[in-house]
């Protein structure tokens, strides 16, 4: 459903609460309580659930911006990681330890292979976190800058890589949504509440007080959102 769809029907309920509001108790167009209450309640839902959304919207573009300015840094440091193993000299490291090296800190056969893709740049910097520790030869480990450094990058794509996705937003849309529904259908039940208060049905003129227009048979354009008249 488009924003414009929310808006109009945003827009009808706050004009129908403004005229109800200002109804006594006697006149027969003033909503009933429970019809009123459900009003009120869907409009703060919706309400709610578009700011959502459009915050939902905020921070996935915030967190990609995050994301396209930290994988690169993240990748070269561990290419550095991996440089600094490639670069010890055969007096300090055996070909089987560094062999060894590579595999524990996930450069499989000994090939840096490709650092483009997320998951596998969060992988890896997670594994050289938790594998450093263990490395031998001492020298092979990666140096403690090197470690804090990859710890504050991946410390910020951990934080953005959730909100990156589309999942997020996909779930605020999909609650606007619903929302926005239900919005909506109170809306129509509230048209019928107004031709069920007169004999002039849903011809009243006092629809027109709510932006709904009242039917008539010339198929007058209707206000958006606003039901089709039944015929």
């Amino acid at each position: 459903m488009a924003r414009r769809d929310s808006d109009a029907a945003i827009q009808t309920a706050r004009l129908i609460q403004t005229v109800d509001n200002g109804r006594n108790s006697n006149d027969s167009f003033r909503l009933l309580p429970t019809l009123r209450h459900e009003l009120d309640q869907r409009l703060t839902s919706l309400i709610n659930l578009e700011n959502q959304q459009q915050g939902a919207t905020g921070n996935r573009l915030r967190d990609s911006e995050k994301l396209k300015e930290t994988l690169p840094i993240l990748a070269n440091l561990l290419r550095d990681g991996y440089n600094h193993i490639k670069a010890l000299p055969s007096y300090s490291i055996t070909p089987a330890e560094r062999s060894a090296a590579f595999a524990a800190y996930g450069w499989t056969s000994g090939n840096i292979g490709s650092l483009q893709g997320l998951d596998r740049v969060l992988a890896l910097a997670r594994k050289a976190l938790a594998a450093t520790p263990e490395i031998e030869p001492l020298a092979a480990r990666y140096p403690a800058e090197l470690l804090s450094r990859i710890q504050v990058s991946l410390d910020i794509l951990d934080t953005s890589g959730a909100g990156s996705k589309v999942g997020t937003r996909q779930q605020a849309t999909k609650a606007r949504n619903e929302a926005l529904r239900l919005l909506i259908l109170v809306n129509a039940r509230v048209r019928l509440f107004y031709g069920s208060a007169s004999d002039d049905l849903d011809k009243t003129a006092e629809l027109a007080k709510i932006g709904l227009n009242p039917r008539n048979t010339s198929g007058q354009r209707r206000v958006a959102g606003e039901p089709a008249p039944t015929p």
